[in-house]
């Protein structure tokens, strides 16, 4: 954030230097969430500075719950999704040996629905396609997603619903 500081930084410096606690996946993890589900509206930035940070540290190795929750955020944010930094997000999880679970499949379709453009909901659709590949059972978030995407995406995501 430029011309102020940052959620990263207020709240990870006072929580790793004076409190004198080491740096952990889970308190990562923790601080990213609550950026991620900061209201009225989400703090991707800090979220995404976090994860930056986080990456920095020898010991500290982003989770499947860390890229799920920061898709999660991108997928939401206001006022217009982040598509490409969930993308990233996505692509990075892959290449670092995580194996995507319901809960990513389902963000990133989300991050396609959101971002309310024809190329990303056709590509909801092979996410989808992967997923049933991979034999993961779709839950209840999985439709919705779908189905966001099917109101406004090309014909090829509403025939798979």
């Amino acid at each position: 954030m430029e011309g102020s500081a940052s959620l990263c930084d207020s709240i990870s410096s006072p929580v790793f230097d004076v409190t004198r606690i080491s740096p952990n996946t889970i308190i990562f993890n923790t601080l990213i969430t609550a950026c991620a589900n900061n209201k009225p509206a989400a703090l991707v930035d800090d979220a995404l500075d976090l994860f930056d940070r986080m990456q920095t540290l020898d010991d500290v190795k982003p989770t499947i719950i860390t890229y799920s929750t920061l898709i999660n955020a991108c997928a939401n944010a206001k006022p217009a999704s982040r598509f490409q930094d969930a993308l990233r997000l996505w692509t990075q999880m892959q290449s670092s040996g995580l194996t995507p679970n319901v809960v990513t499949f389902n963000n990133m379709i989300l991050a396609c629905a959101n971002a309310k453009d024809k190329e990303q909901t056709s590509y909801a659709a092979e996410l989808f396609d992967q997923m049933i590949n991979a034999e993961l059972q779709p839950n209840e978030y999985t439709l919705p997603a779908l189905l966001k995407c099917a109101t406004h995406g090309p014909a090829e995501v509403r025939s798979k619903n």
